[in-house]
């Protein structure tokens, strides 16, 4: 809950700000700002954005507003291994049927739905680790604990 204090602070001069599903026509302007951006964070080289994504992408109601079209973004450039973005369409949750992914990338989530790829994930990710001390910890006889 916002603290009213806080809230008047910032209501000094509201601003409106229509959901993204009202401005259908910003999207491929954000998509390639998302792009752009989270293809320098990774390193990669996305020179293109698939023509069939941008489709679905303006046809979505967006019920999470641009946080979701960023995760997206962000995940499909995490995921690209061409020059050439797309979107699986399955991530888009109101969309039952999945539709194939554009430049011919492949998807870690397959067949299965978004949810079910999500749910497998912490799965996946959280197993017994076992560490073995050795070089200069393992001589000083230090508690692994304590080097991160």
């Amino acid at each position: 809950m916002l603290r009213a204090d806080l809230f008047y602070r910032l209501n000094v001069f509201p601003i409106e700000v229509p959901p993204l599903r009202q401005r259908k026509e910003d999207i491929p302007t954000l998509v390639e700002y998302f792009v752009k951006r989270y293809a320098e964070k990774a390193g990669k080289q996305i020179s293109k954005i698939a023509k069939t994504t941008l489709a679905p992408c303006q046809s979505y109601d967006w019920p999470g507003n641009i946080r979701e079209l960023q995760n997206i973004i962000e995940r499909s450039v995490i995921l690209c291994t061409r020059d050439t973005l797309s979107i699986d369409s399955a991530w888009l949750s109101d969309q039952e049927q999945l539709q194939p992914v554009a430049s011919g990338a492949t998807s870690t989530v397959g067949e299965r739905n978004q949810h079910q790829a999500e749910a497998d994930h912490p799965k996946q990710q959280c197993r017994p680790v076992s560490i073995v001390r050795s070089g200069p910890v393992k001589r000083a006889g230090a508690d692994h604990r304590h080097h991160r």
